[in-house]
């Protein structure tokens, strides 16, 4: 958990102040200093948590350029599937009057449907374990 961040005008009570005179001097340039202290605290405090922020993010980037390379092959998948429906539709289309073509084109497309579902299958990470 962050470091609370002190406030140097709580630590001077400068509000509840007087006018310093002889040794209330010297204690109130205590203060201040203390103050300057808490200042650079602060400015550690903040700076710490703004590396944490950019280590994050370069996780945050490399995670999404993981998925974005996915999201790439998933899309050139369906592509690929799209083009592979359309000239199947052709050549039925083509052999509609020739039954031993489209008995010929019925086996090719059962051994692609074959070779589709053992790459799915290959390429499918494990599901991570339940928590």
């Amino acid at each position: 958990m962050a470091e609370p961040l002190k406030q140097p005008h709580e630590l001077l009570n400068l509000d509840r102040r007087p006018h310093p005179r002889g040794n209330e001097l010297q204690d109130l340039m205590q203060l201040l200093l203390e103050g300057v202290g808490a200042v650079l605290h602060n400015q550690r405090v903040i700076h710490r948590q703004l590396v944490s922020i950019n280590q994050k993010e370069d996780l945050v980037m490399a995670d999404l350029g993981a998925l974005q390379t996915s999201v790439q092959a998933t899309t050139d998948a369906e592509q690929a599937a799209i083009d592979l429906l359309g000239q199947l539709s052709a050549l039925i289309s083509q052999n509609a009057t020739d039954p031993a073509a489209l008995q010929a084109l019925a086996d090719q497309l059962d051994t692609k449907k074959n070779d589709l579902a053992a790459a799915i299958v290959a390429n499918t990470p494990a599901a991570p374990p339940a928590p």
